[in-house]
């Protein structure tokens, strides 16, 4: 799954009155260390937008932030909605996770965000050809 998929999905469940480029920094500030956080704080509102539109891919911040990604960061970030969204968010992650419960909702998804972002990090940037 790419990223703009994963936040497309949370933004109606947890993303509340945030607006794109809001909700889409919060993510990325929810799992990682607070070292991660000075790495995301020159990023312009219209970049988190792009990334949430899919209009740019998260490879570059991805490679980024990896060595400062804590899923458990993001399992905090999740544990702190109640029970109800927490049953809205596995209801969304059905069908992409496997063994998803109200009980390792939070991990399972903080995991799943982990791996596309690890995978968005090892990502080749694509170059155009010159005729």
């Amino acid at each position: 799954m790419e990223f703009t998929e994963f936040a497309k999905i949370l933004k109606p469940i947890i993303g509340g009155s945030y607006n794109t480029h809001t909700f889409t920094r919060t993510l990325f500030e929810s799992i990682v260390t607070d070292d991660g956080s000075l790495q995301i704080e020159d990023i312009s509102e219209s970049t988190f937008k792009s990334y949430y539109n899919g209009k740019t891919k998260v490879t570059k911040m991805s490679q980024r932030i990896l060595p400062h990604i804590d899923p458990e960061q993001f399992i905090s970030y999740l544990d702190g909605f109640s029970e109800a969204t927490t049953q809205r968010l596995c209801g969304a992650f059905e069908a992409h996770i496997d063994g998803i419960t109200l009980h390792n909702a939070s991990e399972k998804i903080a995991y799943f965000f982990e791996g596309i972002l690890t995978t968005a990090a090892g990502q080749e940037r694509k170059h155009t050809k010159k005729a």
